[in-house]
């Protein structure tokens, strides 16, 4: 789905009448070279004790194999070498896992629907 199919999806949306909601909508910028490894790691972690009922050893396994796969520093393209300083490398394979869940710790619950890094919420006005 890109963009313009989100927004057309957004269009269809039917909204609860007397109106008494705030849209909150927030583009993420740079989401994948902006995470920190450590509070992503720790957010999986968050993630997988909530929401799988996966014995806690397993789920330290999966968050040490992360581990390793993420803090790596160098990435191919192309027939070259790229030094990673900060972040996760978009288009590997566990990249969007990792997106995933340290956006699931940043916004919990708040959210109505999520989209890639757009944030779409509805707040109730008081």
């Amino acid at each position: 789905m890109d963009s313009l199919a989100y927004t057309r999806e957004l269009d269809n949306l039917i909204l609860p009448m007397p109106w008494t909601w705030l849209i909150v909508y927030l583009d993420v910028v740079a989401l994948y070279p902006s995470i920190p490894m450590k509070d992503s790691l720790q957010a999986t972690m968050q993630f997988l004790k909530e929401n799988t009922p996966m014995p806690n050893e397993v789920q330290l396994m999966i968050v040490k194999i992360m581990e390793l796969v993420v803090s790596k520093k160098c990435s191919e393209h192309a027939y070259s070498i790229y030094h990673r300083v900060d972040g996760i490398v978009m288009g590997e394979a566990l990249s969007v896992m990792v997106a995933n869940t340290f956006m699931y710790k940043v916004v919990e619950e708040k959210i109505m629907h999520k989209w890639r890094d757009y944030l779409f919420s509805l707040c109730k006005i008081r």
